[in-house]
C-alpha cells in the first residue's frame, strides 16, 4: 500500500469514529427527550385523576350534606343499612 491509500483509509475510519460519536449523542438526546414525555404525560394523567377524585368527593359530600340537612353526622359510612347487612353476609 503506497501513502495515499493508507491517507484514504485513515480520513475514512476518523470520519466514521467522528459519525458514530455524533449519532450516539443525537440518539441519547432523543431517548432522553421521550422519557421526559413519557414522565411529564404520567404526571398529568395524576394530577387529572386526583383532581377528578377530590370533585368526586365533594359532589359526594355535597349530595350527603343535601340528603341530611340537619347537619347530623349520620355513622360516617358510605354504605346504607343493606348494604351493611349484605356485606355481613358474604363474611
Amino acid at each position: 500500500m503506497d501513502g495515499n491509500t493508507v491517507a484514504v483509509f485513515g480520513v475514512a475510519i476518523i470520519s466514521t469514529v467522528g459519525l458514530i460519536i455524533t449519532l450516539s449523542s443525537q440518539i441519547m438526546h432523543y431517548k432522553l427527550k421521550k422519557e421526559q414525555i413519557k414522565a411529564d404525560a404520567m404526571l398529568k394523567a395524576e394530577e387529572i385523576n386526583a383532581k377528578n377524585k377530590l370533585e368526586i368527593e365533594q359532589l359526594y359530600l355535597v349530595r350527603q350534606s343535601s340528603e341530611n340537612p340537619s347537619g347530623l353526622h349520620t355513622g360516617g359510612t358510605r354504605f346504607s343499612e343493606d348494604n351493611r347487612s349484605v356485606r355481613e353476609k358474604i363474611r
